[in-house]
């Protein structure tokens, strides 16, 4: 595998016009596409729960296909965030998991010194 050498090339906040707008704006709807998620997944196990109730095999199955759409949908949606988030230079995984680390040893040693 051939490495590449990191261009030294960041993003900014301050290279476009109106990007604090834009930013908003998918914020809002990334809102709206996890409360149409969630809105979507009750809507789907109740047609789910009634159409088994009443026997009618073929919407369950449809119920089933809406819940796993809903719950995908949610999933590329959150997805999404840590994507953009990665891409904006945000925490990578194995910094956020050396400061759960830190933190994890920070309270043994305040825990200790408690006790003793």
């Amino acid at each position: 595998m051939v490495g590449f050498a990191d261009p030294g090339i960041t993003p900014n906040s301050d290279g476009l016009p109106g990007l604090a707008v834009v930013k908003t704006m998918v914020g809002a709807l990334l809102t709206w596409g996890l409360v149409a998620c969630v809105a979507g997944l009750v809507l789907a196990v109740v047609v789910w729960a009634v159409a088994h109730h009443q026997g009618n095999y073929s919407q369950a199955a449809s119920g089933k296909t809406g819940v796993l759409v809903a719950i995908g949908g949610a999933i590329l949606i959150g997805g999404c965030r840590r994507v953009g988030r990665d891409a904006l230079g945000g925490p990578t995984a194995a910094r956020r998991a050396a400061d759960r680390r830190r933190g994890a040893a920070r309270r043994r040693r305040t825990l200790s010194r408690g006790i003793r």
